[in-house]
C-alpha cells in the first residue's frame, strides 16, 4: 500500500557540509512584561542564554548541542556542531536559527526563545569550495519586516 503523505524530493544533486563554531554577542530580545514586573525585568536584562542552533533545509534538520549560560558560545570539537544536508534542487535555501533553550521547565510553555536567524542561498555558493564566514543574525523570525514610521 502506498503512503500518500510522503513528499517526493527527487534525486540528490549534492550536499552541503556545515559546522557551527561560535556565536558572538548574543542577547535576547526583551519580552513584553506586565506592569508589576519591573524588578524581574532588570534582572533579565543581562541574562546569559542557553544557546542552541537549528539548521533546516527542505525535509532535513539538525540541532546543535546546547551551550549553557554564555553570551559568546563556542561549540568544542567533540560537541554536536556539524552536519551534512542533502540538496535536491539548485535554488534550495538553508535556514539557521539561534534560540535560547527554555527546556520546558517551570512556567514556560516549552518553546525556545528566538534570538536570530541566517538564511543561506545555495545559488550564491560555488561547488567544491570551503567558506569560513561570520554571518550577522537577522533579528526577525518572519520572512519580511515592516519598517516602522
Amino acid at each position: 500500500m502506498e503512503d500518500n503523505n510522503e513528499v517526493v524530493l527527487g534525486p540528490t544533486i549534492g550536499s552541503i557540509q556545515m559546522e557551527i563554531l561560535s556565536c558572538i554577542g548574543l542577547s535576547k530580545k526583551p519580552k513584553k512584561e506586565k506592569q508589576g514586573d519591573k524588578k524581574k525585568k532588570r534582572k533579565k536584562k543581562n541574562k546569559k542564554i542557553d544557546t542552541v542552533c537549528y539548521i533546516v533545509s527542505g525535509n532535513y534538520g539538525f540541532t546543535t548541542d546546547v551551550i549553557h549560560r554564555k553570551r559568546h558560545p563556542i561549540w568544542l570539537p567533540n560537541s554536536r556542531r556539524a552536519c551534512i544536508i542533502p540538496i535536491h534542487h539548485a535554488y534550495a535555501k538553508v535556514y539557521i536559527g539561534v534560540f535560547d533553550d527554555v527546556g520546558g521547565g517551570g512556567d514556560s510553555d516549552g518553546t525556545d526563545d528566538f534570538v536570530g536567524r541566517v538564511v543561506l542561498d545555495m545559488t550564491r555558493l560555488r561547488p567544491n569550495c570551503v567558506y569560513d564566514v561570520t554571518l550577522p543574525l537577522r533579528l526577525s523570525s518572519s520572512a519580511y519586516t515592516q519598517a516602522s514610521n
